[in-house]
């Protein structure tokens, strides 16, 4: 069932009414009022990728959970946001309609939505007294955050440290389910991913009496030294065993009456038995595998130049499009980069960015779609003090200068709105820029790469956007295929397995590997990682198997007998050798000759080799 937000009274925690009160009164004694103008405040993304940086384990785990969240909040228009223990927003998702609503009062990664910056809302709140709740209109301290209605739950180590929060925020004019359920399994979720990362190195041990709770981010979790010495235990465990949330772990020993340490009790990995505890009742125990030793290659530094080649995995028309970007690069020929969604458009412009001239500067990304058409102005200009109503004080540098010697990359460019589009077309001529409310022009220099998901000729002549500009972009335009279109599939799916871990990455089962070979991919790279890191995350035992893949790719309609298929094959590699040898190997009269795209006749020539 999908979770929707719910504008209609909710039942609500015990004391509600009193905790909200109460982070009123603590909103006021912090010089807040309610009429006060947003805070839309954010840390510069150099700052925000430092905290992030900070709090990387708790992002790594938290990502694709929240993934997996805003899949099940489709069509709601609401988003999920999580935020460390300071109340300081490290990542948000979910629906591009309200991300962009949301941007009204820096509902935003690199926002601090703290009580005593945002007065009482669901995020500041929750870190402020442990509870999860939900803060809906009226409920929130500031008027102005009144259109929001936000669930929210903290979240904690097996210690019980304050680790950060998960919000999910949506409308209050919205209706349907009370999304505080779905928010709370999603933070046991991350507690639980989170407590097995942060001891992979210790004896791990699942513990419970329901059977059909082990397995579960609800199970029991519990760590030792190899002799038994406790290390730690999640809530579920504490609960379970009837220990103070604060109570030191205790040893193997002090639990169950094995007789012997936990590695000797439960010598196999991922094997379950039942002990005996000291307390005489039986609990069922499985053991977690433990990572297995890496042996770590020494350290290089990266080579300069090599980011974009480090992108080819084998597609011809990637390679193509590699070669092309090679030439140009540090000769100011602006790139535009095309594509669906999730084709990879900013990792590429990240790799160009690193194989120019240019690779010290900053590398300076702009979101043309999701910035709010009174701001952008602002933020690609920057502004003088008292500008315009909210302006910071001392002014704010906008991306056209912060990019100064760096790379600039538009993304999503056709949503600029078009009364911009002859400032920015100046500023590229005149290599300057005029801040708001400033008589001064400052000097910039940067190589520009834009990316669109649109037709920017359709555009241009339809008159939604200006035919000068698109002219002084279009100078290089690469177009990124689809996942669907390209032939290195096997080969991205490998690297991208063993991306980002120090442990050997998880073998495929040939089931496994048939459905991701055959699904369609829409959401192209994007859902690829995504479905990739989440099945690794649920293959304890290193083996991928099709129970651990989404039920998108496990309920597809089901492949022809495999004599069938290999009949059909057979007869497709046939055809296409003799059409290509009739043609002397020219690949565009053949697939014309075929009635296919090139890119389907390369992936054909790949498959049959």
């Amino acid at each position: 069932m999908t979770a929707r937000l719910d504008s209609r009274p909710v039942p609500r925690l015990a004391g509600h009414a009193d905790l909200i009160a109460h982070a009123h009164a603590r909103s006021a004694t912090h010089g807040l009022r309610r009429q006060d103008a947003p805070d839309l405040d954010r840390l510069p993304r150099s700052e925000l990728e430092l905290r992030r940086e900070q709090h990387r384990t708790l992002l790594r785990q938290a990502t694709p959970v929240m993934t997996e969240l805003c899949r099940q909040l489709a069509g709601t228009r609401c988003m999920a946001v999580l935020s460390g223990p300071d109340g300081l927003l490290l990542h948000a998702d979910g629906d591009a309609r309200f991300l962009r609503r949301s941007e009204q009062v820096a509902l935003q990664p690199g926002a601090d939505w703290s009580e005593g910056r945002k007065g009482t809302n669901a995020i500041g709140t929750a870190l402020a007294t442990g509870t999860p709740l939900v803060v809906g209109g009226p409920e929130h301290f500031l008027d102005a955050n009144r259109f929001l209605v936000c669930a929210c739950a903290p979240i904690e180590d097996a210690d019980g440290t304050l680790l950060g929060a998960l919000d999910v925020s949506g409308d209050a004019s919205s209706s349907g389910l009370h999304p505080l359920t779905p928010v709370q399994t999603a933070v046991l979720q991350m507690e639980h991913c989170l407590f097995l990362a942060r001891h992979a190195d210790a004896v791990c041990l699942a513990v419970d009496d329901r059977p059909q709770r082990l397995g579960t981010p609800a199970e029991g979790l519990l760590a030792f030294t190899p002799d038994g010495r406790g290390l730690a235990m999640n809530r579920a465990a504490r609960r379970l065993f009837g220990l103070h949330p604060r109570a030191l772990p205790p040893a193997f020993a002090d639990l169950f009456d094995a007789g012997c340490e936990p590695e000797a009790a439960l010598p196999h990995a991922t094997e379950s038995r039942t002990i005996r505890g000291r307390d005489g009742c039986d609990w069922l125990v499985r053991r977690y595998p433990a990572p297995a030793p890496v042996v770590r290659p020494p350290a290089v530094e990266p080579v300069a130049g090599r980011a974009l080649s480090a992108l080819q995995s084998g597609d011809p028309v990637i390679n193509a499009a590699i070669g092309k970007l090679k030439r140009v690069l540090g000769k100011q020929v602006a790139v535009v980069l095309s594509g669906e969604t999730g084709t990879g458009k900013e990792l590429f412009a990240r790799a160009i960015h690193d194989d120019t001239p240019g690779r010290d500067g900053p590398f300076v990304a702009v979101n043309c779609a999701a910035i709010p058409e009174a701001l952008i102005e602002a933020e690609l200009f920057g502004y003088e003090e008292g500008a315009f109503t909210g302006a910071r004080r001392k002014g704010g540098i906008g991306k056209l200068l912060q990019a100064d010697r760096g790379t600039l990359f538009l993304d999503e460019i056709g949503d600029m709105p078009t009364s911009l589009q002859a400032r920015l077309l100046r500023v590229l001529q005149e290599r300057a820029v005029t801040p708001l409310g400033s008589t001064r022009t400052l000097p910039t220099d940067f190589m520009l790469v834009c990316a669109t998901h649109r037709d920017l000729r359709a555009m241009v002549d339809d008159g939604s956007f200006r035919a000068d500009l698109y002219y002084r972009l279009n100078g290089l335009t690469i177009r990124l295929p689809a996942l669907r279109e390209r032939v290195d599939l096997a080969a991205l799916i490998g690297r991208m397995l063993g991306a980002g871990t120090t442990t050997p990455p998880p073998r495929l089962s040939d089931a496994a590997a048939a459905l991701l070979l055959g699904h369609d991919w829409p959401g192209n790279l994007r859902e690829l990682a995504t479905v990739l890191h989440t099945a690794r995350c649920l293959a304890d035992d290193g083996l991928i198997d099709v129970e651990h893949l989404p039920d998108e790719l496990t309920t597809r309609p089901r492949l022809p007998p495999a004599a069938t298929a290999v009949r059909l094959c057979e007869h497709q590699d046939r055809l296409v050798a003799d059409t290509l040898e009739r043609l002397g190997g020219n690949i565009s009269a053949a697939a014309r000759a075929l009635g296919i795209s090139r890119n389907r006749l390369y992936r054909q020539l790949a498959r049959a080799r």
